[in-house]
């Protein structure tokens, strides 16, 4: 089975639905299947689209917000 999980940032990047993400995608490899992650690609270093057997899928994003503390990346509408 394919699946998908959609968030804003993408493992390794910090934080609880993160490490939760991460924790869901690695069980469901160790069983079998193919896991993609979809996310902002400020929270997937460049270069990096596998990250433990998981693809990575990066929206282009501006993380502005997160410099006044607010964790939510401004996708780019054209994307």
């Amino acid at each position: 089975m394919h699946i998908l999980h959609i968030s804003n940032y993408a493992p390794p990047y910090g934080g609880g639905i993160q490490f939760v993400m991460a924790s869901l995608a690695l069980r469901a490899v160790a069983a079998g299947h193919r896991v993609t992650l979809l996310a902002a690609d400020t929270g997937i270093p460049r270069g990096e689209s596998v990250w433990q057997g998981i693809e990575r899928v990066g929206i282009p994003a501006s993380n502005l917000l997160e410099r006044r503390n607010v964790p939510f990346p401004l996708f780019d509408p054209v994307a």
